[in-house]
């Protein structure tokens, strides 16, 4: 039971509001190291080496979000922030405007940076079209839940990965249930989205819209995640774009309806921003997808670290890594990210669409940002390590298995959306839970890619009603005043979609068992 201590000084510590979230994940990695020397028989080696894997860790995860915030700062240089107008410009529906902006702008912004980055920009967006305040901050905390573990660059599901310890094998079969299951909520999040705005005359009258775009962009995830997950959830939102105004324009023309085309240059300068995100999806995909180079690119620059194997007083034994979870740089999305930066920069400066500060003060703004951004990341691996090399997420993982037995899975979505909702991170919740939830339906004799992929999938609907997140868009309607008030309002919608989560563990329960 000590085990369940650190987890929940990180609970009251993030509930109490008084400290960050990355402070009380230091709090925590102070507790999981003090018990574990004192209860668990860590010794100083053993906390050494699960202090170098955190660390290593949390520096493989944050190649993939500094570069990432990078690109969403040089784009919105370009003007990101004004693409919202092209996706008014593509239906003359005022709700499926709203699908548009709420729901697949929202959605691809996720796919591309992540970090708070959807709200931010759709929630002005929303209010400039005359929605309130409050709705203008619910309706994409809904609409993009679905596109959060492959979005940012896929950074929350490779922390579900590299954190779990799974095998190859497994790893495949998370990969494609949780990309079913967000297909699946990609759906119904547009749904909700329709039903939020206008009740169950705006479902009815929104159904077509979202289902003609939905399921093809839901196919499109599963496809993409199964070669290139760092690019999945921005190929599924961009192709759910397009099939919106394809649908948009042959319903105008069989209606004999005029279009409106918009102000001159507006969609030049939306597709030219969107542009180096579109040329990461072809790098990415072109890379994982043929085969020739496979091998170069895998194994051809390589970093990593061997540690040795450890062993507590209490006999939990860590093997030896060499190299523990090693970087591939040819095949890394942080490489890309980082060639697409540079020719991000090249391309709005020859095309004159440079509308922000100078390069340099843009990349000075980013790396002040970056400690900002990277120590939540490396606080939690590091925290996740020390519970796992310590044996303590043994621990917790015998009490939940102990309460469920063989029913773990019914409950992974819930524990994957506490901790997304604590964290504001569903990174953050991935790298401490996803090895608890591997442990758990380890010792139950369950699959532990069905438990991955309920975490990853909870975690995803968790993000939605995260204070964090609820805060940041908030505050850029001016209606900072308001959290508690959207959050009543975001619940009952984000727990009608874990709900379904909650059947799907059902059904895992019964298949995986």
């Amino acid at each position: 039971m000590w085990g369940l201590l650190p987890l929940s000084v990180l609970i009251g510590g993030v509930v109490s509001g008084r400290v960050s979230v990355a402070r009380a994940g230091l709090a925590a990695v102070l507790v999981t190291g003090v018990l574990g020397a004192l209860v668990y028989g860590a010794g100083p080696g053993v906390l050494a080496v699960a202090l170098g894997k955190g660390l290593w860790l949390g520096v493989w995860i944050s190649f993939v979000v500094v570069p990432a915030l990078l690109l969403f700062r040089i784009a919105m240089a370009g003007g990101l922030a004004k693409t919202g107008i092209v996706f008014e410009r593509v239906s003359d529906r005022p709700r499926e405007q709203v699908l548009l902006v709420a729901w697949l702008g929202a959605s691809l912004f996720q796919g591309v940076a992540g970090f708070g980055a959807p709200i931010a920009i759709t929630a002005p967006l929303l209010l400039a079209m005359g929605i309130s305040a409050v709705r203008a901050v619910t309706y994409p905390l809904v609409g993009y839940c679905w596109s959060v573990t492959f979005g940012s660059m896929a950074t929350s599901y490779y922390t579900a990965v590299v954190t779990s310890g799974a095998d190859a094998a497994t790893i495949a079969r998370f990969t494609l249930l949780v990309a079913v299951l967000l297909g699946g909520l990609a759906v119904l999040s547009g749904l909700a989205v329709a039903a939020m705005d206008g009740g169950w005359d705006g479902v009815r009258r929104s159904f077509a819209f979202v289902v003609v775009v939905g399921v093809p962009m839901a196919g499109v995830l599963v496809l993409v995640a199964l070669v290139a997950p760092a690019v999945a959830s921005t190929a599924a939102a961009a192709t759910g774009i397009v099939i919106a105004a394809v649908y948009c324009r042959v319903r105008a023309r069989l209606q004999r309806r005029p279009r409106h085309r918009g102000e001159p240059g507006e969609l030049r300068q939306g597709l030219l921003v969107l542009l180096p995100y579109g040329a990461l999806v072809v790098i990415l995909l072109t890379v994982f997808l043929v085969p020739v180079w496979q091998d170069w690119i895998d194994h051809g620059a390589v970093l990593g670290f061997s540690f040795p194997e450890t062993t507590t007083g209490r006999g939990w034994v860590n093997a030896a890594a060499e190299p523990y979870r090693p970087m591939p740089l040819l095949s890394h999305p942080g490489t890309y990210l980082l060639l697409v930066c540079a020719f991000a920069v090249v391309l709005f400066r020859r095309t004159r669409i440079w509308q922000g500060p100078s390069v340099r003060t843009v990349l000075v703004d980013w790396l002040r940002a970056t400690p900002k951004a990277a120590a939540p990341v490396i606080v939690f691996a590091v925290f996740a390590l020390l519970l796992t090399d310590t044996g303590m997420i043994q621990d917790v993982a015998r009490v939940i298995s102990s309460l469920f037995g063989s029913h773990v899975l019914l409950i992974a979505p819930i524990i994957g959306a506490l901790g997304s909702f604590l964290t504001g991170s569903s990174t953050s919740s991935n790298a401490v839970f996803a090895p608890l939830q591997a442990q758990a339906a380890g010792l139950a004799g369950v699959d532990q890619g069905f438990a991955l992929a309920g975490q990853a999938a909870g975690a995803n609907v968790g993000n939605s009603t995260a204070p964090v997140v609820i805060t940041v868009g908030a505050s850029t309607v001016g209606a900072e005043h308001a959290g508690r008030e959207i959050l009543v309002r975001v619940a009952p919608w984000a727990g009608g979609l874990l709900l379904v989560l909650l059947v799907c563990g059902a059904v895992f329960d019964r298949i995986g068992g």
